[in-house]
């Protein structure tokens, strides 16, 4: 009980932290119309207007990631389901209510996400032809900074971003506390099904293990100050491998679909699916069939309202997007080298594209011989390709990762998790520039794949080749 008290005072710290940190002096109701974006600075940059100094940003996350591991150590020992009410309902809930009310100073994407709703809900044109920019009288206009960008969701996200600007209507503040609606219910859900799976699967790691996820200081101030809808897409995710875990591959794939129509970067993790399910027996590959059949229609329904040709698919084109990643040093490399910037940028795409194919083959490989877990494998899907493939990398990214490193049976799969999401949120300070960045958090996780390669699919030398059976799923009681 000692041990749950304890970790509930940091809990409740890490809200007051981040209260006063970032909502109490920059509340949305006062910022939101302000047209100079409220930004974490570069380190050593003094603010000339209203913003978070970099090395500041830099000791918050330092005390909010200090309190959030040494919680994990503490409710390591706890196992009651009495703590799982403070611990998973209130601390959650604190970090929602003094999140939700601030601006969201890591990124502008939520103001994008009304102008959007408010294409299709005020003005009836699709989203997917018609940008910000076609609409220079809108009161949002300057709020928004990618004016001319379709941004790469799907039909969902779309009717969510619409449905909130209808709510919102002409308030700033009211129109972005309804678009973060849809974030705010996607975390508390996660948090929820989290601890359901585990109390089924691990009752002795529900409460800690859910705390991975529903505590995580990038978790929170991704879903719930800047609103990213990843959160929202990642939750159908994370149930499609559940029951893809479990054998039930003929509702993964719907459900894995429903995340893709959130935001298409669900569909890497189709190729595990298919290889989980052509794995099993043969009467388990005609549930597949069944499953992906179900799949391509829910896709071409959803579509089917917004299709005006292959034009309607233009804001997936991203291959010239270069920001904060491995690619982009690699990118810069290359020019400074005199290769001219198409080339350039056509060699490291080609690069990074194929080296990420060829470790995924590598993961689906021991996926397939029952080196690994499919739980085990979405996250390093997801790992290596933010590590290797992104090459336009953003923090929020993450949100896919951070389900499955709460959900992961082994402990080097939660560590890569947990180790990414603290060091991703200094790309803020350093403000994507990619040879500190590579340098303060890409190297170091390079260093731990390395070092943990059998979780990603690569046995090292004495490690163990028996196969990895299904989790012992069964209805357990809390104690």
């Amino acid at each position: 009980m000692g041990r749950a008290v304890c970790a509930l005072g940091l809990g409740l710290g890490m809200v007051g932290l981040f209260w006063a940190a970032f909502s109490g002096p920059f509340p949305l109701a006062e910022l939101c119309t302000r047209r100079h974006p409220t930004w974490v600075l570069p380190l050593f940059e003094r603010p000339r207007y209203t913003a978070v100094a970099g090395e500041r940003f830099i000791l918050i996350i330092v005390a909010a990631s200090l309190a959030y591991l040494a919680a994990l150590w503490l409710a390591r020992g706890v196992r009651g389901g009495r703590a799982a009410l403070p611990l998973l309902g209130l601390v959650p809930l604190g970090l929602l209510l003094v999140l939700a009310p601030g601006y969201p100073l890591l990124s502008g994407d939520l103001f994008k996400y009304v102008f959007d709703g408010r294409i299709l809900a005020q003005y009836h044109q699709n989203p997917f032809l018609h940008v910000p920019a076609e609409f220079p009288e809108d009161r949002f206009y300057d709020l928004v900074y990618w004016k001319a960008v379709v941004n790469a969701h799907g039909p969902l996200w779309r009717l969510a971003e619409a449905s909130s600007a209808s709510v919102g209507g002409e308030s700033c503040r009211d129109a972005v506390l309804a678009m973060k609606v849809w974030p705010g219910l996607a975390y508390l859900v996660t948090t929820g099904v989290l601890f359901a799976m585990l109390r089924a699967w691990r009752p002795e790691r529900a409460v800690w293990g859910t705390m991975v996820y529903a505590w995580n200081p990038l978790v929170v101030l991704e879903a719930l100050q800047n609103g990213h809808n990843d959160v929202v897409a990642a939750l159908p995710a994370l149930g499609a491998v559940w029951l893809a875990q479990r054998g039930r591959l003929g509702w993964a794939f719907p459900l894995l679909t429903v995340a893709a129509l959130v935001k298409p970067l669900a569909l890497l993790l189709g190729p595990l699916l298919l290889a989980a399910g052509l794995r099993q027996a043969a009467a388990n590959r005609r549930e597949v069939a069944r499953g992906l059949g179900l799949a391509a229609a829910l896709l071409v329904l959803a579509w089917l309202p917004f299709w005006e040709g292959p034009a309607t698919f233009q804001g997936m084109a991203r291959e010239q997007l270069f920001s904060g990643s491995p690619a982009k040093l690699f990118l810069t490399g290359l020019a400074w080298a005199g290769l001219g910037l198409d080339r350039a940028m056509t060699l490291t795409t080609g690069l990074s594209t194929g080296l990420f194919s060829i470790l995924l083959v590598s993961l689906l490989l021991a996926v397939w011989r029952g080196r690994l877990s499919i739980t085990a494998a979405a996250l390093g899907v997801f790992f290596l390709y933010l590590l290797v493939a992104a090459q336009w990398f953003n923090p929020w990214y993450l949100l896919w990762l951070a389900p499955f490193a709460a959900l992961a049976d082994e402990g080097p799969p939660r560590a890569l998790g947990i180790g990414f999401t603290l060091l991703a949120l200094l790309v803020y300070p350093l403000q994507d520039e990619a040879l500190p960045i590579v340098v303060a958090v890409f190297a170091p996780m390079t260093l731990l794949a390395l070092r943990w390669r059998r979780w990603l699919g690569w046995p090292g030398p004495g490690a163990s080749s028996e196969p990895v059976g299904p989790p012992r799923w069964q209805v357990a009681g809390g104690g």
